[in-house]
């Protein structure tokens, strides 16, 4: 018999109009390649993507998760905000977001976030009436708890409720069992090695570097980050023939990859936790339900693990799906970009989205596909 988190979700979609006013939820599983939603690691978000509408091609506008999601939550570039810097850039106060429009609309707005990169510091909670964080970098084992608390708090629904977790971000190594799910009998050297973040950040190609200092990036009173001047700096300081090095074995680099996927399946859990939940509250049957990542993770494709480096389909292309009453059963094979989420939620709640960034692809979809852009700090833009 299968744990209950690896139920697969049954009849969640319908294709009437919903009668009364839905909740609405969106759920970033951060860092979460699109490659890797299938049955074996993700069943929970298989059976969902059958239920309502499912974008194979959704693409991020960014390649690191403050962009994508200022994107996301503003149908905008994110660009179009400032230029592409920890240091300045800040969604402004009067900044029209997807919170704002749900607000207006007397939706509750709620966010639960895991900080770090979703810091409220950088102006993502405009709009929302209260945007709580978890620990630096918290996955939902954190913020998917808190994210109930809030949404059974006393007051009138409906409710906009956005949920994130870091999941799928490295470290990948997660507690107990569930760190080992993929790797099991590995006992080589990245075991414990795998439990430091920086680690990641010292493998180019099949080369480890114990003795490279990734330059540091610190916020002006908010958490530091990792230069992107680093994807450029660890090769030299590989080729420096003083340099330390040590070469991975395959075995060492199937380990790694194996604990990103034990982390894909373990944020899989925690959906299936999630959605049982409200679907025991009764809340399932009246609740839009959408699914996204910001970006993906390139898992040496390109020789880095990060996802930083480059606009490469490793990193940007990743899962978007949508469920819920009124939200039609169907694959959109189009290339789209999920900063047009905002708008066809807008329009998945019944409110209007003309007026909001980005083309609404469940209820109104451009006649011509509109360009496509990924942007990156240090990287010109890609446009699919």
């Amino acid at each position: 018999m299968k744990p209950a988190w690896s139920l697969w979700l049954l009849g969640v979609g319908c294709s009437s109009t919903p009668a009364v006013q839905p909740n609405v939820i969106l759920i970033s599983v951060d860092t979460l390649r699109a490659d890797r939603v299938t049955e074996a690691l993700m069943p929970t978000l298989v059976s969902l993507q059958k239920q309502g509408t499912y974008f194979s091609n959704a693409f991020s506008p960014a390649n690191e998760s403050l962009f994508a999601h200022a994107s996301i939550f503003t149908g905008k570039k994110a660009s179009d905000w400032g230029e592409l810097d920890y240091e300045s850039y800040r969604l402004p106060a009067e900044a029209i977001t997807l919170a704002s429009r749900f607000s207006d609309a007397g939706y509750r707005t709620q966010a639960v976030a895991g900080g770090g990169h979703l810091s409220a510091v950088f102006g993502l909670d405009v709009g929302f009436e209260e945007y709580q964080t978890g620990s630096h970098f918290a996955g939902f084992a954190q913020t998917i708890p808190m994210a109930l608390e809030a949404l059974n708090r006393p007051g009138e629904e409906p409710m906009f409720l956005f949920v994130h977790g870091y999941d799928c971000h490295t470290p990948y190594i997660k507690p107990g069992p569930a760190g080992r799910a993929m790797t099991p009998e590995y006992e080589g050297p990245l075991l414990e090695l795998a439990h430091d973040p920086l680690t990641y950040e010292r493998i180019y190609n099949d080369i480890y570097a114990p003795d490279f200092k990734p330059d540091q990036i610190f916020t002006d009173g908010g958490p530091s980050f990792l230069s992107t001047e680093i994807f450029a700096a660890l090769p030299k300081h590989i080729e420096d023939p003083t340099t330390r090095k040590i070469k991975l074995s395959k075995e060492d680099i199937d380990f790694l990859k194996g604990t990103y996927d034990s982390a894909v399946l373990y944020a899989d859990m925690w959906l299936e936790i999630f959605f049982e939940e409200l679907r025991r509250q009764d809340r399932w049957d009246n609740t839009v339900v959408a699914v996204i990542s910001d970006h993906g993770e390139d898992l040496l494709d390109h020789g880095v693990i990060n996802h930083r480096a480059g606009l490469w389909d490793s990193t940007t292309h990743v899962p978007m799906m949508i469920t819920g009453p009124g939200i039609p059963h169907q694959v959109v094979d189009q290339v789209v970009s999920t900063r047009d989420l905002g708008s066809s939620l807008l329009s998945a709640a019944g409110l209007k989205s003309s007026d909001f960034p980005g083309s609404d692809w469940i209820h109104d979809p451009p006649d011509e596909r509109p360009p496509v852009v990924s942007e990156g700090m240090g990287l010109q833009s890609v446009i699919r």
